[in-house]
């Protein structure tokens, strides 16, 4: 059995419910009058002023224009240009990164410190650090430190990392440098190294 669709409201004319669809139509049988569906989910709103047309107060919105359920009539939605309340307060802060001022609002005083361009930096503050293996000062950036850097530079790095130790030569008593694999087996600095010990 095939359902019958219902307006929600009978035929605006002759108030007759037995009307029949035709597309975005409902068509009145008795009289033959045709008005404009109410489509589902679109709920009916009312605007400032009714229909132009029609003066029906039956409308509901139609995107940036109101369409008229009663005569199908649509019209553009009047809106109140830009401006015309009250001026916003502004407070004028100083960009921590360049310098330059901008305006924020009040509720943004303590939470926005840069301008627009700077917006997403933080401004640098350098942490001073001491190098393992020449003891000089050096700047570093914040995540360089926590993620554990402790040389000046890729020199001191290289320099850290190789595994020598120093030892006095037995025969002329100069400090030279071996691996410490050979710690046991070398005991003179190149120079005196087959000579005898004395």
């Amino acid at each position: 059995m095939k359902k019958v669709m219902r307006p929600s409201n009978p035929c605006p004319r002759c108030g007759s419910i037995f009307v029949k669809s035709m597309g975005l139509q409902w068509k009145c049988n008795s009289c033959g009058k045709s008005w404009i569906k109410n489509p589902r989910g679109h709920r009916k709103t009312r605007p400032s002023n009714p229909c132009p047309r029609c003066f029906s107060t039956y409308v509901k919105s139609h995107g940036i224009s109101w369409l008229c359920n009663n005569c199908g009539k649509t019209w553009i939605k009047v809106r109140s240009p830009r401006g015309t309340g009250a001026p916003r307060k502004s407070i004028i802060e100083n960009c921590q990164i360049c310098g330059s001022p901008f305006s924020i609002r009040p509720s943004e005083k303590g939470k926005k410190r840069n301008c627009n361009l700077h917006r997403y930096k933080r401004p640098y503050v350098p942490i001073i650090l001491k190098c393992l293996q020449c003891g000089k000062l050096f700047p570093c950036k914040t995540w360089e430190s926590k993620h554990g850097r402790k040389y000046c530079n890729q020199k001191c790095y290289g320099m850290a990392r190789r595994r020598r130790t120093i030892l006095l030569c037995r025969y002329c008593g100069q400090p030279f440098e071996i691996k410490t694999c050979n710690l046991g087996r070398v005991v003179n600095c190149p120079l005196h190294r087959w000579k005898p010990k004395p």
